[in-house]
C-alpha cells in the first residue's frame, strides 16, 4: 500500500505481537483468539506476508485443538475466517468446523451452544463458511433468517433497539455472494439507507453484555470501520460525503499518529480490534491510494463523457443508490451531485451546471415526494428534479434524458421524446440499458444475464 500511515500500523501490529505469536487486545496483554484472528486477517487483506503472520497462524492452530481454548462461536468462526484470509485453509483444525456446523441451528448461530440466536454471531459464522467455499444451503439458510430479522430498516444486537454495526453486520452478509445480493437487493438498499441516515459522524460504539449460565461476554462493536465496508458492499459511492465524513472521523478521533495504532473508543489507547478492523476497512476503501488523495482529491470523471450519467432525484435515497448500483454494473459512471466535492465556494446552481456538463446522458428518477396543496392525494416529484429535467433535455437532447418514474407522481405533459420507464417494474433494466447504448455509450449488456 501506498498510504504510509496503514504500513505504520501494520508495523505497531507487528511490535506487539506476543512471543507465543498471538496478540492480545493491547500492547502487553496476553494472547487471546480473537485478537489474534483479527490480527493475522489484517496482515493478510495488506499482503504482510512475513514471519509475523506465519506466527499468529501457527498460534490459532495450536490453540483450537486445545478443548479448553474456545468457548464462544466466535472464536471458531473468526479462526476459520482467519485462516482462510491467511491462505491456510487447509489447515484448519477440523474441531472449529464441526463446532461451527453443529451450533448452525436452522440458519442461525447464538454466541454459545444453546443460546438464542443474534446478527452477529450469525454474521461470523456465514462469512466464516462462505470465505471457507461451504454448502450453498447453509448459506442460503443463513441468509434467510438474517432477512426474517429485518425491521425498521435495521436489524439489532439481540435486544429490541435498532443498531447500525448489527446492519452493517448484516448487509455484509447478504453481499457476501453476488446472487443473494441480488435477490435481496431491495432490503440491502433500506439498510444502507438507514446507515447513511446515521451520518458517518454518528455511528457510535455499541456495547453488548450477557450472561449465559457460567459464560459471560462483553462485546465492543466498533461500528465506524464495519459502516464504511457495509456501505461500500451495498453499492454506495466511496465518495458518498457519508463515507467521507467517516473515514476523517477515523483518522481525526481514533488515530494514534504516534505509534500508528487505532482504538475503537475516543480518547482511549490503540488496540489491536480498532487497529486491526480499521485496517480492513481503508484496504477496501481505497487500496493503493493515499488517505490525502482520498479524502481531498475528487475521483476521476471521464473527460470524455462517454459514460458518465447524471441521475437527478428526490428524497427516495434508495431508488437512487439502486439506478447508481445498477449503472456501475453494465459499466457506466453514475454522477450524483451531493457526493461530488467541491472546488471552492460555488453556488448549488454553478455546481450542478458543472458537473451537468459532464455527462453524456441524465437519468431523471420521478418519485413522489411533495403533496400538491388542494389536490386531494396528488403527489409530484420535487420541483429541482423538474427543473433539472428541462435542462437536461435542452442541454443532450430528448433522446439522451430518461425518466424513471415510481408510484403516481403528477408529470410535465408536452415532453416528446423522453423515455420514461416505471421504476416499480424489475423490467426497466433492461431497456434502459438498451437505450444506454443505443446513446452511444460503451454498456457490457452481457451484466444483464
Amino acid at each position: 500500500m501506498k498510504d504510509p500511515n496503514i504500513n505504520k500500523s501494520i508495523e505497531w501490529l507487528i511490535s506487539i505481537q506476543n512471543k507465543d505469536g498471538g496478540w492480545g487486545m493491547y500492547d502487553y496483554d496476553p494472547s487471546r483468539v480473537v485478537t489474534t484472528a483479527e490480527a493475522v486477517t489484517a496482515l493478510a487483506i495488506t499482503n504482510s506476508h512475513n514471519d509475523s503472520l506465519q506466527k499468529g497462524v501457527e498460534y490459532l492452530i495450536r490453540g483450537a485443538n486445545d478443548p479448553n481454548w474456545c468457548q464462544y462461536h466466535r472464536h471458531h468462526a473468526w479462526t476459520v475466517y482467519a485462516l482462510t484470509r491467511a491462505g491456510f485453509g487447509d489447515n484448519i483444525p477440523s474441531r472449529c468446523l464441526q463446532t461451527l456446523q453443529k451450533s448452525h441451528l436452522k440458519g442461525s448461530w447464538g454466541h454459545a451452544s444453546g443460546e438464542i440466536p443474534t446478527i452477529y454471531p450469525t454474521f461470523l459464522g456465514l462469512m466464516a463458511l462462505n470465505n471457507y467455499g461451504k454448502s450453498r444451503k447453509v448459506l442460503k439458510q443463513t441468509c434467510e433468517w438474517i432477512v426474517s430479522q429485518f425491521n425498521n430498516n435495521s436489524w439489532t444486537l439481540g435486544d429490541r433497539n435498532p443498531s447500525y454495526a448489527a446492519t452493517s453486520y448484516a448487509i455484509l452478509a447478504l453481499t457476501s455472494q453476488e446472487e443473494i445480493k441480488e435477490q435481496h437487493s431491495i432490503i440491502i438498499n433500506k439498510a444502507a439507507n438507514y446507515l447513511l441516515d446515521g451520518g458517518g459522524s454518528f455511528w457510535p460504539i455499541e456495547y453488548e453484555s450477557k450472561v449465559s449460565g457460567d459464560l459471560r461476554y462483553n462485546f465492543h462493536h466498533f461500528t465506524l470501520p464495519w459502516a464504511i465496508m457495509a456501505l461500500i458492499a451495498a453499492g454506495v459511492s466511496v465518495s458518498h460525503k457519508t463515507i467521507k465524513t467517516a473515514v476523517s472521523q477515523l483518522y481525526n478521533k481514533h488515530f494514534w499518529e504516534l505509534t500508528g495504532g487505532w482504538s475503537e473508543e475516543i480518547n482511549h489507547r490503540p488496540s489491536v480490534f480498532g487497529t486491526s478492523h480499521t485496517i480492513a476497512s481503508l484496504e477496501i476503501l481505497y487500496g493503493a491510494f493515499t488517505i490525502n488523495e482520498y479524502l481531498q482529491e475528487e475521483r476521476e470523471i471521464s473527460q470524455n463523457k462517454n459514460n458518465n450519467v447524471f441521475i437527478v432525484h428526490g428524497h427516495d435515497q434508495i431508488s437512487k443508490l439502486e439506478v447508481a448500483r445498477f449503472l456501475e454494473r453494465i459499466n457506466c459512471y453514475p454522477i450524483i451531485l451531493e457526493e461530488q466535492i467541491e472546488s471552492g465556494s460555488k453556488t448549488i446552481f454553478e455546481k450542478f451546471t458543472e458537473y451537468a456538463g459532464k455527462a453524456s446522458y441524465a437519468i431523471v428518477l420521478m418519485t413522489p415526494d411533495d403533496l400538491i396543496e388542494n389536490s386531494g392525494n396528488v403527489k409530484r416529484a420535487r420541483q429541482n428534479v423538474i427543473l433539472e429535467l428541462g435542462f437536461f433535455i435542452a442541454q443532450l437532447g430528448a433522446n439522451n434524458v430518461c425518466v424513471l418514474r415510481k408510484g403516481n407522481p403528477e408529470i410535465p405533459s408536452d415532453i416528446s421524446g423522453v423515455l420514461y420507464l416505471n421504476l416499480d417494474d424489475e423490467g426497466w433494466k433492461f431497456p434502459l440499458a438498451q437505450k444506454l447504448n443505443s446513446a452511444g455509450l460503451d454498456i457490457n449488456l452481457s451484466k444483464l444475464i
